[in-house]
C-alpha cells in the first residue's frame, strides 16, 4: 500500500541517517520499527489498573451493626433517600427550604 506521510524535516533527516548507515531504504526501516511502536502502545492499554491498598486496622463491626450485605446496605440507603425526598414521596413537602412531614 502507497501512502503520504507529512514527518518533520528532523525526523526525516535522522530516518534517512539510520537507514543509509544500516544499508537499508527509509520505507524498510519504518516497517522495520511501525510494528514495535504498535505493540508498545497496544500494551500500555492491556495494562491493568492495580488499586492502591487502602486496608485500615479496626476491630470489625462497630456495637449495634448489624453485617449487611452490599445489596441490603444500598436497599437502606435508597430507601432513606426516596423516603426524604419531597418529590418521590407525596408525604413530604417543601417548607421554607426544609423538608417536613405533612
Amino acid at each position: 500500500m502507497f501512502i503520504t506521510l507529512d514527518l518533520p524535516d528532523s525526523l526525516v533527516a535522522q530516518d534517512r541517517q539510520i537507514a543509509a548507515d544500516a544499508g537499508i531504504s527509509v520505507d524498510d526501516l519504518i516497517i522495520e520499527g511501525l510494528p514495535e511502536v504498535i505493540a508498545r502502545r497496544a500494551s500500555l492499554h492491556r495494562q491493568q489498573y492495580r488499586l492502591a491498598d487502602g486496608s485500615v486496622t479496626g476491630q470489625g463491626l462497630q456495637p449495634g451493626i448489624p453485617d449487611l450485605r452490599a445489596e441490603t446496605i444500598r436497599d437502606l440507603v435508597n430507601l432513606e433517600v426516596v423516603s426524604h425526598h419531597p418529590l418521590l414521596n407525596p408525604g413530604r413537602r417543601l417548607n421554607g427550604g426544609q423538608n417536613q412531614q405533612s
